[in-house]
């Protein structure tokens, strides 16, 4: 069953992705992705590309990240997948902030944000909200850092999203340090 080996595919390569063994990572999701495709799985091919993109992100990849996340994205919105939509919005902004292609990342963490809030899907909205407290900054407008930032560490410890909270707190460290503040952002 195409389906199951396609699932066992990349379950294997998440594994692989947490203990930092990125090559295999990138093959397995590879595999997976190919078979996704052969079987006409839509939203499976939109999540091995997150997929991908996500062992991009981790390499500091965020050329070749961008293109998968991108395509992620356009499928997600060709299937009406809203969730897929706010994921790969999430992470597309991310790259772009990355790139310092700020306009593109505000508009696309700014969206995601947005759909997160009619989803109810708060972890999203929690860490595009830690993104845009980093653009807000890196265009010293710092008081719209330091409120996006609040509302990121607040939504996570509501959550009790460790992943987001941890995101939060590297925002803050982030931010202090452009501030000028580099001994308080170390604490």
């Amino acid at each position: 069953n195409s389906r199951a080996i396609a699932a066992s595919l990349n379950t294997l390569a998440v594994v692989h992705a947490e203990r930092g063994e990125f090559a295999e990572a990138h093959r397995l999701h590879e595999e997976c992705l190919a078979l996704k495709r052969e079987i006409g799985d839509g939203r499976g091919v939109a999540i091995s590309l997150v997929n991908l993109g996500y062992v991009a992100l981790a390499q500091a990849d965020y050329a070749r990240a961008k293109p998968l996340e991108a395509e992620a994205l356009a499928i997600f919105r060709e299937i009406g997948y809203p969730m897929g939509v706010a994921v790969a919005l999430n992470n597309l902004g991310f790259v772009c902030s990355m790139l310092a292609e700020h306009d593109a990342a505000n508009a696309l963490l700014q969206e995601c944000v947005e759909i997160c809030r009619e989803l109810g899907h708060r972890h999203i909205a929690a860490h595009a909200l830690g993104s845009l407290g980093n653009l807000a900054g890196a265009r010293d407008d710092y008081r719209k850092a330091w409120h996006n930032i609040r509302e990121a560490l607040h939504t996570a410890q509501e959550i009790g999203s460790v992943s987001a909270t941890l995101f939060g707190l590297l925002c803050v460290a982030l931010l202090l340090a452009r501030q000028g503040e580099s001994e308080r952002a170390t604490e």
